[in-house]
């Protein structure tokens, strides 16, 4: 059986269990990514053809062009995924990538915002308008709960409560993410600006999506690229440094390092990032140095607090 139409079959039944596009596309460039290695190379087109050999060299030929574990292994991931569908629909019998071990990767600290760094950007967006408002209020929301891009384009007014948001995570699941004394000042600012804005726009609430967060004409930010140039263009205008990657992204690692810090525990961390496992929210622990540790954990000895 044609390896590209077995594909073609798969990214139909992710879509049918309503899996995001852009996970969709992940699986989909990936698993493509080893079918072009397979015929291009070893000229297999057809799933009888395939061998545990040929994963195995697959895996030689991406670390020998200079790819990373991390990134073979996340490949690796979604290429086990579709052999789990196509055992599941009895075109194999054996799932032969998982039977693979992953790749060894190296800890790699994750460099993101300071302290420093997110009070010059939280300042950035300071003129009385209701752009500003609004993109100061964005910014707020990433760095006080590192909420992600889709996520927060998703809110609705309905959403929001008065220390709380109810937030429509991954794989459709809802969760709540708490709103901050200082969030909840941003937010009214924002909201008093969009008020303002309405009115002198002379629009009626009713033509108005019910979204919280709204573009320049007053309808639903439906571009996770909007969301990525706010953030690019307030970390160049206060001069971040260059090491640092300026995405949204970035504001979600800066909330998960910040908070353990700060003493908040990797539970309740991980259920406010809506990470399924807690093995992802442990990848933040590494960016915690050992003098870090240290100035935590005296304060919180058992013994001192008798």
């Amino acid at each position: 059986m044609f390896l590209d139409s077995l594909l073609e079959e798969f990214l139909i039944h992710c879509q049918l269990k309503n899996l995001s596009m852009r996970t969709v596309e992940s699986y989909q460039n990936s698993i493509l990514n080893v079918l072009k290695y397979m015929e291009e190379m070893k000229g297999i087109t057809k799933l009888e053809q395939l061998k545990r050999k040929d994963f195995q060299d697959y895996n030689f030929y991406m670390l020998k062009g200079g790819r990373k574990a991390t990134h073979i292994n996340g490949i690796n991931k979604r290429v086990r995924s579709f052999f789990n569908y196509l055992v599941a629909e009895e075109y194999c019998e054996v799932n032969i990538p998982k039977q693979l071990p992953t790749l060894k990767e190296q800890k790699q600290l994750l460099t993101t915002f300071n302290v420093e760094e997110v009070k010059r950007m939280m300042n950035f967006y300071k003129k009385r308008t209701f752009l500003d408002a609004r993109n100061q209020a964005i910014l707020a929301l990433m760095f006080d709960t590192g909420i992600r891009v889709g996520e927060l384009l998703g809110i609705k007014n309905s959403n929001i409560e008065s220390n709380f948001i109810r937030v429509l995570g991954k794989g459709d699941k809802w969760r709540v993410v708490p709103i901050s004394l200082y969030l909840r000042k941003t937010f009214i600012k924002y909201e008093r600006e969009k008020e303002k804005y309405i009115k002198r726009l002379k629009k009626d609430k009713s033509e108005i999506e019910d979204y919280f967060f709204l573009t320049k004409s007053l309808e639903k930010m439906a571009s996770t690229v909007m969301i990525e140039y706010i953030v690019r263009d307030c970390a160049l205008g206060v001069s971040v440094r260059s090491e640092v990657r300026a995405s949204p992204h970035t504001c979600r690692h800066f909330y998960a390092i910040t908070a353990l810090k700060n003493g908040q525990d990797i539970f309740t961390i991980s259920k406010i990032l809506g990470h399924s496992s807690l093995n992802t929210t442990r990848i933040y622990l590494q960016s915690i140095t050992d003098e870090e540790v240290i100035t935590l954990a005296i304060p919180k000895s058992p013994l001192m607090n008798l």
